[in-house]
């Protein structure tokens, strides 16, 4: 079941988040790169998928400039051009 939030003007499904989706974003928030390969190899997960804070692994990736990391992600199929709660795209800071 999908709950809807509001942190702007602009309502964000978010999605149940279970313990593959935090173990990832945990560790693109470390820098990880082993663990996020790791935990991307096990499961089939969606890093755009969106925490209750509007939070997703791949915009915390490209936000943070870890390339590594957004490569494994676009490998596996994720959709770059997913936008997070603010409608944003995921944009590279290097």
């Amino acid at each position: 079941m999908k709950k809807l939030f509001s942190c702007s003007s602009s309502q964000v499904a978010v999605e149940r988040w279970g313990r593959d989706d935090q173990k990832l974003l945990s560790a693109v928030d470390r820098g990880d790169v082993g663990m996020v390969l790791a935990v991307l190899s096990r499961r089939t997960i969606r890093p755009t998928k969106l925490d209750e804070q509007g939070r997703s692994s791949f915009h915390l990736a490209a936000s943070r400039g870890i390339v590594e990391c957004l490569d494994m992600m676009l490998a596996q199929g994720t959709d770059s051009q997913t936008r997070d709660r603010e409608g944003e795209l995921a944009r590279v800071w290097i």
